[in-house]
């Protein structure tokens, strides 16, 4: 003879893909907007000693471009090009950004990158960003998401309220 559990797990959430700018109550979870998660254009230095730098999203067709496979139907926000309309050399297909990053680091093209994955390397010169009139639009959000509020303890409500007030830092 079995019995049956009435102890049912909930059902998981997923999470809306947009959502509004400030804290949100989606029950049962507590959400935070805390980024955009915008892209930028980043050669390596050297890539650029041997190679035209471009100027217009249409030069990107003279180089490898080396993003996820996601971002080429992002589009630029000054018109409605898609990023993989000037893809025009045999993409890599990869959705791995760390090695895209390291491909970029030796010579292998023009990375498209959030900002934040690039900084260390533009500070060194490592990478240099190009193409900041043109620029991609929002890839996502970087969201702070913790279980409920209700018997929210202390230490994490702290963290979560740390998070929101560095992320407001963030450029």
């Amino acid at each position: 003879c079995r019995r049956k559990s009435r102890n049912k797990m909930p059902k998981p959430m997923l999470m809306p893909h947009k959502s509004p700018h400030h804290e949100t109550d989606i029950k049962p979870f507590l959400v935070d907007k805390l980024r955009n998660y915008a892209g930028s254009f980043a050669p390596a230095t050297t890539y650029l000693r041997v190679h035209k730098v471009p100027v217009v999203p249409k030069d990107l067709e003279l180089h490898p471009v080396l993003c996820l496979n996601v971002h080429h139907r992002v589009r630029f926000r000054s018109n409605e090009n898609r990023l993989g309309n000037f893809v025009k050399q045999k993409p890599i297909a990869c959705d791995d950004g760390a090695f895209l990053k390291e491909l970029a680091l030796k010579d292998c093209g023009v990375l498209v990158r959030s900002i934040w994955d690039v900084k260390e390397d533009l500070a060194t010169g490592r990478l240099i960003q190009v193409l900041k009139h043109h620029r991609l639009e929002t890839f996502g959000f970087i969201h702070a998401v913790v279980p409920g509020k209700r018997f929210l303890a202390p230490r994490v409500r702290a963290i979560f309220n740390l998070l929101v007030e560095r992320a407001a830092l963030w450029k």
